[in-house]
């Protein structure tokens, strides 16, 4: 029991010193939510080595409850997000993200390349994201409701499959009740202390299909895990460095042809989604996107911007002990970055090695994919506060998972 109130102390300490450690900490708030992310990591893992599979009841009922459980709790932050909203209703004056989207899709819908520079503004700024990122938006065009409500409408959707999903464990329902709420502990941190982050942003879309891959990785259910890995895939590239440990892990686990049938979506997703219509047609788009994301570090380094004020990831910290121009420290920093990316694959495979049989291998990978994206963040060039969202979900679910282990007796 202890470890439990450890673990959900430091998610909730986690939580507010992204929201909140730059007024108290400074300098040292990076650290801090370092030290929580990785403390999480080690009690989730440790939760899961010699696991006692909890019982489940699959009946139907059961997995209807917990599916309106999970989107009662997230239905309600829905209506709480709608609130958030009320207060920043043009939230293109305050940021280009949600431009960037709507005019990507509106582009699209016109026969119009999405990928090219949006002239309404003045630095021109050129359309990263890629197409699940803009293309659901295309869902609150065709019922006409503010767009920023997509992501939060999955985010509820999604939450009902974790509440299925949890809920018919044979475990403490108090416990079942927290681990399926936990989520939803996002948007309530977000309204609680940072809400024009949320508010100008669509990074509940990517939070969403986070928590999708999630349960697929959880419940070992293929078709939604290959489902989630394709608009994680389309939506942010992060998930390229959790690849490369995931997909040979599952190749020695699962039977080869379900793994090639797995693999082989994914790259037809790719094709059909972007490199067919899109890169094909213009091979520069994502060399040009990449550019444009690197000049924005570049100006806020120069001038230690927005985002150095916010101390959520390392760059102040670099920023007064690596060499050179803006320039040469920003291409110093992403190669720190790529380091600690292959590393962590590195860890995966060795933590897989050292305990095979005492670990599933779908535990270790959901373990260090929630690493991956925390240190991406944490070690980026240029990390908005918003980035984290996704981060505090998967964080939820990795408490959830330790609030409800129950090991074997014997260790």
């Amino acid at each position: 029991m202890l470890k439990k109130l450890i673990t959900i102390t430091l998610f909730f300490i986690q939580a507010y010193l992204i929201m909140m450690g730059r007024y108290s900490w400074k300098e040292l708030n990076p650290f801090l939510i370092l030290a929580c992310t990785v403390l999480i990591f080690i009690l989730y893992i440790d939760s899961q080595l010699d696991k006692k599979p909890l019982e489940i009841n699959k009946s139907a009922p059961n997995r209807l409850i917990g599916f309106g459980i999970g989107v009662l709790f997230m239905g309600i932050y829905l209506y709480v997000f709608r609130r958030m909203l009320w207060g920043y209703p043009d939230p293109g004056s305050i940021s280009d993200i949600l431009p960037q989207l709507e005019t990507q899709y509106t582009r699209f819908i016109k026969g119009v390349s999405p990928y090219s520079s949006l002239d309404q503004f003045a630095w021109h700024p050129y359309p990263v994201y890629m197409p699940m990122h803009w293309l659901p938006l295309g869902i609150a065009y065709l019922f006409h409701f503010d767009v920023r409500l997509v992501g939060m409408i999955a985010l509820v959707v999604v939450n009902g499959f974790w509440g299925s999903y949890i809920w018919v464990k044979q475990q403490n329902i108090l416990l079942k009740i927290v681990a399926i709420f936990l989520p939803t502990y996002m948007v309530q941190a977000f309204w609680q202390w940072e809400r024009v982050d949320l508010a100008v942003s669509m990074e509940t879309l990517i939070a969403a299909y986070y928590l999708l891959l999630a349960v697929g990785l959880l419940s070992r259910n293929l078709v939604i895990t290959t489902i989630a890995i394709i608009l994680c895939l389309l939506s942010r590239y992060t998930l390229v460095f959790w690849l490369p440990l995931f997909i040979p892990l599952l190749f020695i686990n699962e039977k080869k042809k379900h793994s090639i049938y797995i693999v082989a979506s994914m790259v037809i997703a790719v094709l059909v989604f972007y490199i067919i219509p899109f890169n094909l047609k213009d091979p520069t788009i994502l060399s040009k996107g990449i550019a444009y994301h690197n000049n924005c570090a570049i100006s806020e380094w120069a001038i230690e911007g927005y985002t150095f004020k916010s101390h959520v990831y390392f760059a102040p910290f670099f920023a007064k002990i690596l060499p050179g121009a803006a320039a040469q420290q920003i291409f110093l920093m992403r190669a720190i970055q790529a380091i600690i990316m292959i590393g962590l694959v590195i860890l995966g495979f060795a933590l897989y090695h050292k305990w095979k049989g005492r670990i599933n291998f779908y535990d270790l990978c959901l373990g260090i994919l929630y690493l991956v994206i925390f240190l991406f963040y944490i070690f980026g060039a240029l990390t908005y506060t918003y980035y984290y969202a996704t981060a505090i979900v998967l964080s939820a679910v990795l408490v959830a998972m330790v609030l409800l282990s129950k090991q074997n007796s014997q260790r």
